[in-house]
């Protein structure tokens, strides 16, 4: 009967945390001491009237005890699974992350080899384009400075082109005028030798005319000379 009343603690195969192991240190120590104190029965002093009832107290208080411990046990175990669970989980989330990371960090090798490769290239191509714009702007620049030259010699060709095109005109005018007094003396002077002429031939004709027609009835010839407006003398009688 005796053997009856011990409490059966026994500890679960399982890792706890440091509180929970405390406490548990805790509750298997009473449990001990409760055993250890049912093991003496029945006391030295004598039997008490009570120790029936004392003794069903303490059954039921350790019966108490031990479900709850053996809740708080299933409590922890079901903790330590789901702690187990989540760092089988984060140590899976790390591998992933660290394989992660050895990807990218290969990816990125891999770009920053090509990288270097269109670096290098486009180096290269930017170094022969800028050769080739050197070249072409020093060819540009000669073509320029040719051309200058050209123009400032075709100006001074103008320049003097239009100096001897303003002498020749100048000339050409000069000499416009001094034939124009020449025409215009030559005009005077056969104006005057026509006037002389005509006073000769008038004179002429009229002693002609005299020594001819002396005797005859016609007119004389001064006078249908001047009914043709030959002359500028009016006929008689007007």
């Amino acid at each position: 009967a005796l053997a009856r009343l011990r409490p059966q603690v026994t500890s679960p195969p399982v890792l706890l945390p440091a509180t929970s192991r405390a406490a548990t240190a805790r509750w298997a120590a009473r449990a001990r001491r409760a055993a250890g104190a049912m093991a003496q029965w029945p006391p030295a002093d004598g039997w008490s009237s009570t120790w029936p009832y004392e003794i069903a107290q303490g059954e039921q208080n350790e019966h108490e005890q031990i479900l709850f411990m053996k809740k708080k046990i299933n409590i922890l175990q079901h903790r330590m699974m789901y702690k187990q669970e989540q760092t089988a989980n984060n140590k899976k989330s790390e591998a992933d992350l660290r394989q992660r990371i050895r990807d990218l960090d290969d990816s990125f090798e891999k770009e920053a080899d090509r990288c270097r490769e269109n670096t290098g290239e486009m180096s290269r191509q930017y170094r022969e384009m800028q050769e080739s714009f050197n070249e072409r702007i020093e060819i540009l620049q000669k073509n320029v400075a040719e051309a200058k030259s050209e123009i400032e010699a075709v100006n001074k060709e103008i320049e003097r082109v239009r100096v001897e095109k303003d002498e020749i005109i100048r000339q050409k005018d000069a000499e416009i005028k001094t034939l124009s007094h020449k025409m215009e003396s030559m005009a005077f002077e056969f104006a005057n030798m026509l006037k002389e002429t005509l006073e000769k031939m008038s004179q002429r004709i009229e002693v002609t005319h005299n020594s001819w027609d002396r005797n005859s009835d016609k007119p004389p010839l001064m006078n249908r000379l001047k009914a043709f407006s030959l002359t500028s003398e009016p006929p008689p009688g007007e």
